[in-house]
């Protein structure tokens, strides 16, 4: 253990190295290039005889790569100045959130889906922060009402699984009778179904992410949909994909936190932005939240807990047969194709049917975390990476 934190701090400060000094090594590779090029046309520049004449060339090719490349930095610029207007155009200067007199923004307040009254519109920004972030607030909390986050589950799990009752469960003891019998019975057969969870399957243990996974998950990520509240560009990463130290030294980086249990700073710092799901309309409820991660941490929990515990659950046969999204053998559009067949073939064979859609309307923001947490733990995946 002490030799691994040994490496990452050594290689920590050969990426500060490699940072400090960049513009040197751009033109050491600006000059390479330059010598690799020439050479290339004319390889009998190598003799010493004709090393001073190598080194004009050398210099004359530099500055018309500089010369070359001026252009297009010119181009950015001007593509990058009216894209910037176009977008501050399309920011959103007003909001329009159900009037009521009395309403604690955070606890309280009409649902503004099934909404009747006046409606108010404000434009000032901190007073629309405010309405947003009280909105966003009870988004978040749609699930606190659920049993594994209330009592008397809550108190016996703990909301992070930090209580013996969370321990107990994963070991396969489900809850004291005393809670058990003020449960529902859905809620019963749950703990009991992940009390007997660790006995069908098990999780490989992954000490860390190797250079070649972080290589081939950062290749096909696109630069333009994905980006850092700070301001670290997910081209800095692609860019990394080009050399094998900077690729190790980054999956070093982000296998920190599952050896150490310390997770840098800025991946407590998430950024929620705001867009309209229909141009124009300014309603409270009718812009949808789409929350920033930093790179690096949303990669490690796609590297070291989506995707193995996806796998696991693949292979295990734990998935629905309705789940076609995220699976390898499946594609997201058969779902669709299924429902116009079924329809087809009810309607040839004349036989009555009843379909049910439900929709599973902010499951992303009624994820109850205790829950989640404990079945984790309960398939293998190690407490340092939760």
């Amino acid at each position: 253990m002490l030799e691994e934190v040994h490496n990452l701090r050594s290689a920590r400060q050969l990426l500060k190295e490699y940072q400090h000094n960049h513009i040197s090594l751009w033109e050491d590779n600006l000059k390479a290039l330059a010598e690799a090029r020439i050479v290339a046309k004319n390889p009998s520049l190598l003799q010493p005889q004709k090393l001073q004449s190598l080194e004009k060339r050398i210099t004359n090719e530099i500055h018309r790569i500089k010369r070359k490349e001026a252009p297009n930095k010119q181009c950015t610029r001007e593509i990058t100045r009216p894209s910037i207007q176009e977008t501050c155009s399309r920011v959103c200067n007003r909001l329009i959130y159900p009037h009521q007199k009395i309403c604690n923004l955070f606890l309280e307040g009409p649902d503004p889906k099934t909404w009747t009254g006046p409606w108010r519109t404000v434009s000032n920004p901190e007073e629309m922060a405010a309405h947003v972030c009280a909105a966003n607030a009870r988004q978040y909390r749609q699930a606190h009402s659920s049993p594994f986050c209330s009592k008397p589950l809550l108190s016996n799990f703990g909301y992070c699984v930090e209580n013996q009752g969370s321990k107990d469960l994963v070991s396969g003891t489900v809850p004291p009778a005393h809670i058990m019998n003020i449960l529902l019975p859905e809620t019963q057969n749950i703990c009991t179904t992940l009390a007997n969870f660790h006995q069908q399957i098990t999780l490989e243990k992954q000490r860390g992410i190797s250079p070649e996974a972080f290589v081939s998950l950062y290749i096909a990520l696109d630069e333009r949909t994905s980006s850092s509240p700070s301001e670290r560009h997910l081209g800095h990463y692609k860019a990394a994909n080009q050399a094998e130290t900077l690729a190790r030294i980054h999956s070093q980086l982000m296998s920190i936190p599952n050896i150490t249990v310390h997770s840098p700073i800025r991946w407590y710092l998430i950024v929620d932005i705001m867009l309209e799901k229909r141009p124009g309309d300014h309603r409270i409820h009718r812009l949808k939240i789409i929350a920033l991660q930093e790179s690096d941490f949303n990669q490690v929990n796609h590297l070291a807990l989506g995707r193995p515990v996806q796998h696991k659950l693949e292979d295990s046969g734990l998935l629905p047969d309705m789940q076609h999204v995220s699976c390898s053998s499946k594609q997201c559009h058969s779902t669709v194709l299924n429902k116009v067949l079924t329809f087809e073939i009810k309607r040839y064979m004349k036989q009555p049917i009843a379909y049910i859609e439900n929709d599973a309307m902010g499951c992303f923001d009624c994820i109850t975390n205790p829950l989640v947490l404990i079945f984790f733990m309960a398939i293998g995946v190690s407490p340092s990476t939760l």
